[in-house]
């Protein structure tokens, strides 16, 4: 007999525990459907073919990039997004022209060995928009003399 509370008061599936319960095995495992159902065990209706492996957002998996950390699929795309250290980001120098995309972990690295290349490509934005504020002075000083 299950442990009053063990699978909480509310419907729960198997992927609701995937990933997260240790030998938790699904051909096994029956959920409690409610309060007042307590006591009665029913067997949930089967999974989709490939739905833990495959699709399960509760199911830990290792991260794609390698880094090493383990976490729930449901989570990955926030952990590529903001945490994981071998993500390719995209450079802060991005819109002045650098094209390099260093890991995260290697992106302080990257600015210190590129800074001398960040800082001709920050000259050469600023001339282009210096050319382009002179044409635009110049445009404006012609409508005003029509």
């Amino acid at each position: 007999r299950e442990p009053a509370g063990r699978w909480g008061s509310t419907a729960q599936t198997p992927a609701d525990h995937a990933g997260s319960l240790p030998g938790l095995s699904m051909d096994r495992a029956v959920f409690r459907t409610g309060p007042a159902l307590r006591g009665v065990r029913v067997r949930p209706p089967p999974l989709p073919a490939g739905h833990i492996a495959d699709d399960c957002p509760k199911l830990v998996i290792d991260c794609t990039r390698g880094c090493g950390e383990q976490l729930a699929r449901q989570v990955l795309a926030a952990h590529l997004a903001a945490d994981c250290p071998a993500e390719p980001v995209d450079c802060a120098y991005k819109v002045q022209g650098c094209s390099l995309r260093p890991q995260r972990a290697q992106l302080r690295q990257h600015l210190i060995d590129h800074a001398a290349q960040h800082a001709q490509l920050t000259n050469q934005a600023f001339c282009s928009l210096q050319n382009k504020m002179s044409i635009i002075c110049k445009d404006l000083v012609e409508l005003r003399e029509r």
